[in-house]
């Protein structure tokens, strides 16, 4: 008879109710159908507590490798931190093919059924923990070192509603459920179209927490249909706050209160951090140590681990470079598959190379006009 050994990522509620179910349901319907007995679970983070019997991420790999852990569980509602706990985990020498998804915990009686299809190997879900999109490739601001390159935008270039809607159901076949979705730009708020897209995003991923996240340029002059539908389609507004800004805070704050939407405000932006190198580097394993990498975004119906495989040509075209803009994959592939998704999101990519695996902190600033190259790459 086999016996396995669970890690659960994070013993919080969620990571509690996981474990209660497999405990209750699945362990013993496992034992029945396949002699396999489940014999220690554990809870796991980056960070050792051994008050709530949490085991640190360095321990978990170590019994892994030692062959003392045989599956590693993510609840699906435990999304913050999970793609880069994954990617990191994949670093140490961890096998994607020990991950496996727990379903969303929901209210009522779990069936037979449900409890056997409770976990999913994770590279065959259909789930992602985050994923981004714009919808205004230019913006308002034009911040130096934005990694968007959204101040390379000299024209306005605003997502077409109608294809992004086919792309957006197409994608739904592969990835049904998600954890966070952040609507971007440039600056999203820009777009006529907004409210469409804010419509779309609930009505397809309805359990998903939403942001439209904005420079705050805009808020006090959108119409009040546009906070409407904020409002009644449960979506948070985010609000990356720039010096420009500054002196208009407090009236933003009693716009957003006004109309009582749900909102967020970041600390204030004096820095930004730079990493872009034009000389490759030598090798692609700080893909999986990377918070970029982890930025799932959806562009002209392909996806990427990030954003830099559809933005890096207005950086190309400005500066006459030929930076790779690869590392996506086409959702209209024959053959596509959650799977084949899922994969190519862990897998480092050729732009990778032009990233360094260090941050150089710069001073937030407006790009200079003309751009010139040091607003956007690491100097030697």
């Amino acid at each position: 008879m086999g016996e396995i050994n669970i890690v659960i990522w994070q013993g919080n509620e969620v990571g509690k109710a996981v474990r209660l179910i497999i405990e209750k349901g699945y362990a013993p319907l496992l034992e029945r159908l396949t002699g396999q007995k489940i014999n220690q679970i554990d809870y796991v983070a980056f960070e050792t507590n051994a008050i709530n019997g949490i085991i640190g991420f360095n321990e978990m790999c170590q019994r892994y490798l030692e062959g003392k852990i045989q599956m590693i569980i993510i609840p699906t509602q435990n999304y913050i931190g999970q793609s880069m706990f994954v990617t990191e985990s994949i670093a140490r020498g961890v096998k994607v093919e020990d991950f496996y998804l727990a379903s969303r915990v929901e209210k009522g009686k779990l069936t037979e059924q449900k409890i056997l299809s409770f976990l999913t190997p994770l590279v065959q879900s259909k789930y992602l923990p985050y994923m981004e999109f714009h919808i205004a490739d230019h913006c308002n601001l034009n911040c130096k070192a934005c990694e968007h390159y959204s101040g390379l935008v000299h024209e306005e270039i605003f997502t077409d509603y109608d294809k992004f809607e086919r792309d957006l159901r197409r994608l739904h076949e592969f990835v049904d459920d998600i954890g966070m979705i952040r609507i971007l730009g440039g600056e999203p708020l820009l777009n006529p179209d907004i409210e469409k897209y804010i419509k779309l995003v609930h009505e397809l991923y309805p359990q998903t927490l939403r942001y439209v996240v904005t420079n705050g340029l805009k808020l006090l002059s959108m119409p009040d249909s546009f906070y409407h539908t904020v409002r009644d389609t449960y979506t948070n507004i985010w609000m990356s706050y720039y010096p420009p800004v500054r002196n208009k805070r407090d009236q933003i704050e009693d716009k957003l209160r006004q109309m009582d939407v749900n909102y967020g405000i970041s600390d204030l932006n004096m820095e930004f951090t730079m990493k872009q190198v034009l000389e490759p580097m030598p090798g692609l394993n700080h893909f999986y140590h990377c918070m970029q990498a982890h930025c799932h975004n959806l562009y002209d119906g392909k996806i990427a681990a990030c954003f830099l495989p559809f933005t890096t040509k207005y950086f190309n075209r400005e500066f006459d470079k030929n930076l790779p803009e690869d590392g996506y994959v086409d959702i209209y592939e024959e053959d596509m598959t959650s799977e084949r998704i899922q994969r190519r999101l862990l897998t480092p990519f050729e732009r990778c190379r032009y990233c360094s695996d260090k941050s150089i902190p710069v001073k937030w600033e407006v790009m200079h006009e003309p751009s010139i190259l040091s607003d956007w790459v690491v100097e030697e």
